[in-house]
């Protein structure tokens, strides 16, 4: 009898931050129904947070998606104006917001 063989198998990694591709569960419920009401919010913003790794970034790509909007790291804004953000859009979302605290 031979020992047995691992056959390793590479598979691309294939973005997938599409509405579709994310999974709504009870402790993100609220905030897919706030990009989900987008335009019709009370107010002109809406900040989502949670711990890493919880979808808040793939919740920016989909509302980026549904609105046309910028998508922006916190770390890239700096001390830009909001016209070179924009570049002519008229909404854009933040990720990793938190990371403006860390600099100096």
């Amino acid at each position: 009898m031979s020992a047995g063989r691992q056959l390793v198998l590479e598979f691309p990694h294939r973005p997938a931050l599409g509405k579709i591709d994310f999974l709504v569960s009870d402790c993100n419920m609220d905030a897919v129904g706030w990009i989900d009401r987008w335009p019709d919010w009370p107010g002109p913003a809406l900040a989502v947070y949670g711990p890493p790794d919880c979808g808040k970034t793939h919740l920016a790509h989909v509302w980026r998606n549904r609105s046309s909007a910028v998508l922006i790291s916190g770390p890239e804004l700096g001390d830009r104006a909001a016209p070179d953000i924009l570049g002519g859009a008229d909404s854009c979302a933040v990720d990793d917001a938190d990371a403006l605290s860390d600099e100096e």
